[in-house]
């Protein structure tokens, strides 16, 4: 369910602070089909391999929201677990023998960023910025 203090946040950590921030995930096309078509028997993977991969939809934060795959509408959560993805932020294109997916970043894109919180504490954030930063909206109770 939504909650109010969960908004996606730009996140100021990049590829230069954080080991994996760029992953690829390499599938063989045979796996690839039969992983989707696990779930979504409908999909139809043409013999030319550049129309299996259609228009898509994102998030305001850039994540994939829908992607259409083989003709069925797949949600970026779904795919991020259908091939063990470290974020829902990817691109996928064929190349080969193979699907290539490029991920960004490693989580769901909500709430706190463990390298982004790290990032704006060195950049002498405190730990109140930070919190209300990533949790918008909120107020810190001090007791």
């Amino acid at each position: 369910s939504e909650l109010p203090y969960l908004q996606s946040v730009a996140s100021p950590e990049n590829s230069d602070e954080v080991t994996n921030y760029i992953v690829d995930v390499t599938v063989n096309k045979n796996d690839f089909i039969s992983t989707v078509q696990s779930v979504y028997p409908q999909a139809v993977f043409a013999e030319d391999s550049s129309q299996w991969i259609g228009s898509a939809e994102y998030t305001s934060s850039g994540r994939v929201a829908n992607i259409n795959v083989g003709g069925a509408v797949i949600s970026g959560t779904q795919m991020r677990q259908l091939f063990q993805l470290r974020s829902t932020a990817f691109t996928v294109k064929v190349e080969g023998e193979d699907v290539i997916f490029e991920t960004t970043g490693y989580g769901h894109g909500v709430g706190l960023s463990q390298y982004g919180a790290n990032t704006m504490a060195k950049n002498g954030s405190t730990y109140e910025e930070i919190l209300t930063w990533y949790y918008t909206g909120t107020h810190l109770a001090h007791l």
